[in-house]
């Protein structure tokens, strides 16, 4: 027969026994636990990134398309300009000869 203190040892250490494979049992789950919300995190993660870069894409479509057609006004602009100084020059060949003669002195005085 056994002692009373050997039953209280057996017990105590079938206890602990069972707390240490408990304790393994909670931080395996733990540990799956965690994985996941990693896993959750990476995939909000990526999804974010996705998202972002679709819209500095839309940005940018939308800004090259806007620069296109602010450099299609501008030549429509400098196309008309030279066909009125053209114009002007024609109807007031001499006064513009003048005023070419002024600038070019202007300029040359400057530097």
């Amino acid at each position: 027969m056994q002692s009373d203190a050997t039953r209280n040892f057996d017990k105590t250490a079938s206890a602990k026994s069972n707390d240490g494979e408990s304790n393994r049992n909670d931080l395996e789950t733990l540990r799956r636990e965690v994985n996941k919300l990693a896993q959750t995190v990476g995939d909000l993660t990526q999804n974010q990134i996705s998202s972002a870069r679709g819209q500095v894409s839309q940005a940018l479509g939308a800004a090259s398309d806007q620069l296109a057609q602010s450099a299609a006004a501008t030549q429509d602009r400098l196309m008309t300009l030279e066909a009125d100084l053209e114009n002007y020059v024609r109807q007031k060949p001499l006064y513009s000869v003048l005023v070419a003669l002024g600038v070019g002195f202007l300029l040359g005085k400057m530097s």
